[in-house]
């Protein structure tokens, strides 16, 4: 709402001035508020309670040393992944630069192996250690210089690069060990600090001094020299070889607790680890920013090690359990640890204090340069629901359930209490004497009367609620109603009555009678409907959509909250619960507006709709209601929230083989990929489900995942908060599984692939199309040759019966008269001449299927022989039968005698008569002689005789000889002539 005394400004002014000047002396420091926490108990990773170490690879998989072994979080799940070969404890991790992930723990250390299937394996480098130095405890830490690893135990130190280890013994105990500065840092308890230098351990200037501190951590403070920390002694500087106390805020305080841990931040502050009281945050001067432990939402105070990732998000491992600390954040939270109760309706800040009304009261707290906590306390008499907080007159004005009150101090003075409710409070037009007051039943005037605030009466015309109202320039009354629209009104000179009113709906032009919102920007009258922004159109008296905001609101989105901004941009809430869209219009009015939502999507399911509270204390920082309390937005705090990050296949599932893993465990139900590159599945596993996560871990329930198999889907699929993805029934192939992330920022991950192939049924295999074809084949030559066999039977059946017909004419014709007898016998005669003529027909035509069942068979000969060179060796065998069995066919004799003997009844005995003429003719030669006389070509002749041209042309070469026929003379025409 807007603020019109002049008095406010100035003590406002002056107060954020005061206020804030120690925020931005801070930089990047904590402010005021707490930042969000997410604590993961055993229940929730599934392993022991007290965690160890944490460190991320490349992609940003999370990897945590605990008590049961190696865990690995990758944003949605939780997995223990390996344990150290004599199944104890990991105390300690560290990837390298070539992305090995090294583990150090009770007794053993060594590496991780992980195959392309997602499995995982140790590798223990203990086998490497001569026997003298292989009797070691815990592995405390593990860090890398210039391609060497060392691992550091009480009992030696041990350096590793390419599979030899060369290990150091102390002259008392290894108590610490580090790289700093590029140095390497030891702790010989009793014998004092030393570096490992050119293979050799020497203690460093004075280092003796420092032999009976404790020694936990080192920082380097530069200028300063090096920051030791230590068990409960506090801190102590050493520089020049010169060892003093750091007397300091954080130094005292250690001094009363035992410390763990200590990391240098990305911001330049430090953040502590302690044994029972939780994490203690401080900076370069060793003054305290912050303590957090179990009462600011630490699941457990005693904090074993800490660990900044890629997008300087804060782990901390615990005794008992895990948290995750979003300090790297433009937010810090006000809820209950800092004392503030119930969701939050209402910003003040006032005389160095901030107020918030709540669901279940009015709260204050300190709120000023010297405010280092805020520490909340309800206002008595407060307990209740409170909608607003106005400052108007120089007094703080509090909207409660139960009516309208002044705060004075630390006590609630009613004003209006005779109805129940009051929504908000604001000055007529020109009148600071008056406030118009907005209840659940109407609205209410009251007045200034000698310095007293008093109701004067409740307006009249109206009696339905008012939470929402603005005065246009024209004086106008503009109200919004949750669900009958909105109203105009006019009020009398005195305010007391509404002396015209009219409701506008959506037959005046509004999109909807449901969820309209008021908003006054630059001392215009605009509404937010569930359509985008609308105006009033003085000339049309309607409502009409405010094209201004058309480009960056859009036109099919609810517009909950608009507000002005200090640095002349404008503020907006828009969308509904949990897809809530927040945000800045930068450069409005200029034609270059532009929409900015990050990083407020962080608040998205936080706001409480319909009801957020929005209070900018300076240009600089912004105050937002949420549920749970209030959120503390600083827009100097800069962060790159366009980190890429990762998304992965993190295991793949055989859905009709019990869910059967096939990639992603240790245990596989298949693993055919050291033939092929990629899994081969058998068909009868062609049902998949896929799971995949995104290594992004700031609201990992809000990232949203699509997919797309290649060789199955043609498009990617929507976007879903969904995790998995099943496909049932894949037909034989290769696929590709894709999917890619995009997390709460809109910034779409790094893609993911998985690679699989899904074989043939067993009947539709290689293997079995060969055989059916080769059974084909065999099938086609029986068939041809059974043809054959039939066609000459029913020729010789033929010869046979004409040959009975023969004898019985020549016994009728010895019967005939002898007048007739020369008749009957030329009859006959032609009547046998005409069935020799349709036997020599006949015979040709036997002879050119043969011709063609050779030709057929020799074809099939060559294609079987060609698919015999591809088949298997027991394929190939019955394939070479088959083969043979044409073989048979093309060169048997058994129907050579029938031919023969039809042939010389035809054809006048030739064989007979050529074989007594020439007796060195040998059969093939006759034979051949035969089919010259029939006048069939070479082509022919070939495939009848089961030889190829070539061997025809020898055999004719041969008969010329044997019967001496010129060379010069036609062979052919010789044989038919004989």
């Amino acid at each position: 709402m807007m603020l019109i005394s002049c008095k406010y400004y100035t003590i406002r002014n002056w107060v954020i001035f005061i206020l804030f000047s120690p925020l931005f002396a801070f930089g990047q420091y904590d402010p005021l508020g707490y930042p969000k926490i997410t604590n993961y108990t055993k229940n929730v990773y599934h392993a022991a309670m007290p965690n160890w170490d944490i460190t991320s690879d490349a992609k940003g998989n999370l990897f945590i040393g605990n008590d049961y072994g190696l865990m690995n979080f990758d944003g949605h799940n939780w997995n223990l992944l390996l344990q150290p070969d004599n199944r104890t404890i990991i105390r300690s991790l560290k990837i390298t630069h070539g992305d090995t992930l090294f583990i150090g723990a009770q007794g053993d250390f060594g590496y991780m192996l992980k195959d392309q299937l997602g499995r995982q394996s140790f590798h223990s480098l203990v086998p490497l250690l001569e026997k003298n130095v292989n009797s070691f405890g815990d592995v405390w830490s593990i860090f890398e210089k210039d391609g060497f690893v060392y691992f550091q135990t009480h009992a030696a130190i041990y350096v590793f690069k390419d599979n030899k280890i060369m290990a150091h013994i102390p002259k008392h105990e290894f108590s610490y060990a580090a790289k700093h500065a590029n140095k390497i840092l030891i702790m010989d308890q009793g014998y004092g600090l030393c570096e490992l230098e050119d293979g050799e351990i020497r203690l460093i200037p004075n280092g003796e001094k420092l032999k009976h501190i404790v020694l936990k951590f080192i920082l380097d403070l530069k200028s300063q020299g090096l920051l030791l920390g230590t068990m409960s002694d506090g801190f102590f500087l050493f520089k020049d070889g010169q060892l003093s106390p750091w007397e300091t805020e954080v130094s005292s305080y250690m001094k009363t607790t035992l410390s763990n841990v200590c990391l240098s931040l990305f911001d330049g502050t430090y953040v502590l680890g302690t044994a029972g009281k939780g994490l203690i945050f401080f900076d370069r001067n060793g003054r305290i920013i912050k303590k957090i432990d179990k009462r600011h939402g630490l699941i457990n105070n005693t904090v074993n090690h800490l660990y900044e990732d890629n997008n300087y998000q804060l782990w901390a491992a615990l005794n008992n359990g895990i948290a995750h600390i979003e300090r790297s954040s433009n937010f810090s939270y006000i809820d209950e640890r800092s004392g503030l109760i119930g969701a939050a309706y209402a910003f003040l800040v006032h005389d160095e204090k901030l107020y918030i009304g709540t669901s279940e009261g009015l709260f204050y707290s300190d709120f000023s340069r010297d405010t280092q906590v805020l520490d909340f306390k309800m206002i008595a008499g407060s307990s209740g629901q409170i909608w607003s907080l106005d400052l108007l007159d120089g007094m703080i004005w509090v909207g409660h359930h139960l009516g309208a009150f002044i705060l004075d101090r630390e006590t609630l003075i009613p004003i209006n209490t005779s109805e129940q409710g009051a929504w908000m409070f604001e000055h007529p037009p020109g009148r600071n004497d008056l406030i118009i007051q907005g209840s659940y039943q109407g609205i209410f005037l009251l007045e200034k009367v000698n310095d007293t605030w008093q109701t004067k009466t409740k307006v009249h015309g109206y009696a339905q609620t008012a939470r929402e109202f603005q005065f246009d320039p024209d004086g106008s009354l503009w109200l919004t109603h949750g669900y009958k629209g909105i109203y105009r009104m006019k009020l009398s000179d005195t305010y007391d009555t509404i002396v015209s009113q009219k409701l506008y709906t959506q037959k005046e032009g509004l999109p909807s009678d449901l969820f309209n919102n008021i908003f006054k920007i630059d001392n215009e009258i605009i509404f937010g409907t569930q359509q985008g922004v609308y105006l009033y159109d003085h000339a049309q008296d309607s409502m009409l959509r405010n094209d201004y905001y058309k480009g960056t609101l859009g036109t099919s989105n609810l517009v909950r909250r608009l507000k002005n901004t200090p640095d002349n941009n404008l503020f907006f809430i828009s969308g509904y619960d949990n897809t809530d869209q927040i945000g800045f219009i930068h450069n409005q009015f200029s034609g270059k507006e532009k929409k900015v939502e990050v990083p407020f999507q962080l608040l998205r399911g936080e706001l409480i709709p319909g009801f957020e509270a929005i209070e900018w204390v300076d240009d600089q920082t912004l105050l937002i209601g949420t549920k749970d309390g209030g959120v503390l937005y600083r827009k100097s705090y800069s962060r790159n929230y366009h980190q890429p990050f990762c998304t992965q296949v993190s295991k793949v599932y055989c859905t009709n083989k019990n869910d059967s893993i096939i990639y992603g465990a240790n245990h596989l139900a298949i693993d055919t990929t050291r033939r092929t590159g990629h899994q081969v599945l058998p068909f009868e596993m062609n049902a998949l489900r896929f799971t995949y996560s995104a290594t992004f871990f700031e609201r990992p329930t809000y990232t949203l995942f699509q997919s797309k198999l290649e060789g199955a889907d043609r498009d990617w699929s929507q976007w879903s908060q969904v995790t998995s993805r099943g496909y049932n029934n894949l037909k034989p192939g290769k696929y590709t599984f894709r999917v890619r992330a995009k997390n709460i920022y809109d910034l779409t991950g790094r893609e993911a692939k998985f690679t699989f192939e899904v074989l043939p049924p067993w009947y539709a295999s290689t293997t079995m199309k060969v055989l059916y074809l080769g059974a084909f084949l065999v099938f086609i030559s029986f068939a041809l040759w059974y043809r054959n066999k039939r066609i000459f039977q029913s020729t010789e059946a033929q010869t046979q019966n004409n040959h009975e017909q023969l004898r019985r004419q020549q016994e009728a014709y010895q019967k005939e008269k002898l007048m007739i007898e020369n008749q009957i016998f030329k009859l006959k005669t032609e009547k046998l001449q005409s069935d020799v003529n349709f036997k020599s027909r006949e015979l040709a035509s036997s002879t050119m299927h043969m011709v063609q069942l050779n030709e057929t068979i020799i074809h099939l000969q060559d294609q079987i022989k060609k698919i015999s060179t591809l088949a298997r060796d027991s394929v190939k065998e019955h394939l070479e039968k088959v083969i043979h069995a044409m073989s048979d066919i093309l060169h048997g004799e058994q129907h050579w005698e029938s031919f023969e003997m039809h042939f010389n009844e035809v054809h006048n005995n030739f064989i007979y008569r050529l074989k007594e003429a020439y007796p060195d003719l040998s059969a093939r030669e006759l034979r051949l002689c035969a089919y010259l006389r029939m006048n069939l070509s070479t082509k022919e002749i070939a495939p009848l005789m089961g030889i190829s041209l070539r061997g025809i042309e020898g055999l004719r070469y041969r008969i010329r000889k044997k019967i001496s026929v010129d060379g010069n003379d036609n062979l052919t025409d010789f044989i038919v002539k004989y």
